[in-house]
């Protein structure tokens, strides 16, 4: 696995352990808000726990922190967040690093938004795929609980998968369950 770090060239102050919790106490706004707004923007597609979380509601929601974005220009985008938060926090506290994973016998770049000092990543951007649905809420696109659910479907057949597909798929069966029983008692 081949790692890569890019600097956009910014010239901040290094970033001291104040920023750090500046970062965790504005989260919404040097984080979340960027990427919505982006999303709005860019055509950008939300996918994973946040997507999950937006479209079956509160009641099946999971905390979770980074964010998952599908992109036509993934790199450039990354970029857009990382100076994002460092204006924010008015210091070089975020970074964007390049990693590779294995997909159908190639190997997938994956930009990562990090944090410097405990390497948490904040945003994973990867290129768009082809034929994706999307549902459009305020604006903002997310995958759909279609699409998601094959996905993790795919992820619980392949042993090397993550082990988090269980659960998400266990979350969107649970919702749509609830939603035929709604429609059932409706009749």
């Amino acid at each position: 696995m081949r790692k890569r770090i890019y600097n956009t060239g910014q010239r901040l102050p290094k970033a001291g352990m104040g920023d750090w919790f500046e970062l965790q106490s504005n989260r919404n706004r040097l984080v979340r808000q960027p990427i919505l707004r982006q999303s709005r923007r860019d055509k950008t597609v939300l996918y994973g726990a946040h997507a999950v979380n937006k479209l079956v509601g509160p009641r099946y929601s999971r905390t979770t922190y980074d964010y998952d974005v599908y992109s036509n220009k993934p790199l450039s985008h990354a970029q857009q967040i990382e100076r994002s938060i460092d204006r924010g926090t008015n210091s070089d506290l975020a970074f964007v690093e390049k990693t590779s994973y294995p997909s159908g016998g190639t190997d997938k770049d994956l930009y990562r938004v990090k944090i410097r000092f405990n390497n948490t990543v904040e945003a994973d951007y990867n290129r768009m795929p082809k034929g994706i649905r999307i549902i459009k809420r305020n604006g903002v696109r997310y995958e759909s609980l279609r699409d998601a659910k094959s996905k993790y479907h795919w992820m619980n057949r392949n042993p090397q998968a993550s082990r988090t597909a269980f659960g998400e798929l266990h979350r969107i069966e649970m919702y749509e369950q609830s939603k035929n029983k709604k429609k059932k008692y409706m009749r």
